[in-house]
């Protein structure tokens, strides 16, 4: 199974970039290319409503009646002590998990009935980067790319160029630090086309040069109109476009330390 994909990604990065050519895109492929393009443009206006959620894990409440809005340029920092259950949200809101009270949509339509157009247009990092230990950076990307159905060309060598990770893009990724591989997973952002990013404490693991850089890329996500989510125990940058905070509390159960 790994050789069949490790096969068709390494075939598919021979074929566009060996020797510094890039392959020139078929009618086809422009077409779908422009048709996603539109989308994206469309679903840029398009606004997140959370509706009293609730949820529960053990018989015990991690919270209730949570509703908020998300619209595009927002960035929602999500606060909260260990256990409150803020992964849990992430994905939930993710479409990744649907034990849940209340309503989420998306553009009008309940995540609950649909969510394939949404899932489409979101970026999900938790704490499991996704990556395949024995691909590479740059096989593990197109990897990633070609599971959502997206069609565009993609400049995989750039985004891991701003991660830092020149010289790795060939190296497997079992090879690499854990805050290489971190690095790796953060560049899938660059080349998602994700309208929604949803990150889970993005910032462990990574160098003050790499939190600076990940806050100027939420801020520049932010100023195209784009939507981020993310929890975190570190406060981020006050330059960051129109950025709200949402603290999970009064469950007795969280860890909330000293």
């Amino acid at each position: 199974m790994l050789n069949n994909v490790r096969n068709v990604v390494s075939s598919s990065l021979r074929s566009s970039s060996d020797r510094g050519e890039r392959t020139q895109p078929t009618t086809v492929q422009l077409e779908r290319r422009r048709v996603y393009n539109v989308y994206i443009h469309q679903q840029g206006d398009r606004v997140l409503n959370v509706v009293n959620l609730g949820c529960e894990r053990d018989s015990r409440t991690l919270f209730a009646n949570l509703s908020f809005t998300l619209s595009p340029g927002e960035t929602l920092q999500i606060e909260g002590c260990n256990g409150a259950g803020k992964t849990t949200l992430l994905k939930i809101i993710a479409s990744l998990s649907h034990d849940y009270n209340g309503n989420i949509f998306w553009a009008g339509c309940n995540l609950k009935k649909e969510y394939t157009e949404y899932r489409l247009l979101t970026y999900f990092l938790g704490h499991r980067l996704g990556l395949k230990p024995e691909l590479t950076p740059a096989e593990n990307l197109l990897w990633r790319h070609r599971l959502s159905g997206r069609t565009e060309t993609l400049a995989i060598d750039d985004a891991l160029s701003q991660m830092n990770l020149q010289g790795y893009e060939h190296t497997p990724c079992h090879q690499l630090s854990i805050g290489q591989q971190r690095r790796v997973a953060l560049a899938g952002l660059l080349t998602s086309g994700a309208t929604v990013w949803i990150l889970d404490e993005p910032f462990t693991a990574i160098d003050a040069e790499g939190v600076c850089w990940l806050e100027q890329l939420i801020e520049q996500h932010a100023c195209r109109r784009g939507m981020t989510i993310i929890s975190s125990h570190q406060f981020l940058s006050k330059s960051i476009k129109s950025l709200r905070r949402l603290t999970l509390e009064d469950n007795p159960e969280a860890n909330c330390g000293e």
